[in-house]
């Protein structure tokens, strides 16, 4: 079980560095294409459109926020990994409830002054 938590975190880190990579060295970064490098969260003039994008589904903007969910799910399979052992719940569950917690937590207090 400490080979796939450690496993799970090289992997958490990995993506993590490449979100650096993509910020602060974009010649650098695992792919060169348009989506991967963009940094802007428009998509359409839609409204609509947009808030969807830029909430429940911003990871699929650009590459920054694709690595950036897929570090969150790498911490929640880590953290459900550790939950799992003292409460039998099905391993899919506390990984999407530990991810919809952190987007309604991220989205109440970016910005917040």
């Amino acid at each position: 079980m400490i080979y796939l938590i450690l496993l799970v975190y090289v992997l958490s880190e990995l993506f993590d560095s490449q979100m650096d990579t993509i910020k602060f060295e974009p010649q650098n970064a695992w792919f060169q294409n348009k989506w991967y490098l963009k940094a802007d969260m428009k998509i359409t003039k839609s409204k609509i459109i947009n808030w969807v994008m830029k909430v429940p589904l911003s990871f699929l903007c650009n590459g920054w926020h694709f690595l950036k969910g897929l570090r969150i799910i790498t911490i929640d399979i880590i953290t459900a990994i550790l939950i799992q052992q003292d409460i039998h719940i099905n391993f899919i569950l506390i990984v999407l409830g530990l991810y919809v917690v952190h987007g309604i937590v991220w989205q109440t207090f970016y910005g917040y002054k």
